[in-house]
């Protein structure tokens, strides 16, 4: 684990980040807006949201979101 790089609340919210790829990709989960996935994760503005999980995955949640469905449908 990295933690002694990153301050508790760095650390809080990749952890938090880590989760939410999976839920994205979940077809159950696609009647849920993007700001409401942020919110569920504890993120309560979505552009924050939206600049932190870009700069983790290199696309914005919407984006992965998008092509998680479309593998899934392959």
């Amino acid at each position: 684990m990295r933690s002694a790089e990153y301050s508790l609340e760095q650390w809080i919210i990749s952890q938090r980040l880590d989760q939410v790829p999976a839920e994205l990709a979940r077809a159950d989960s696609r009647h849920r807006s993007i700001a409401m996935v942020a919110r569920r994760w504890g993120f309560r503005d979505p552009s924050h949201f939206a600049r932190r999980f870009r700069a983790a995955f290199g696309m914005s949640p919407r984006e992965w979101r998008r092509t998680a469905l479309e593998e899934a449908i392959r």
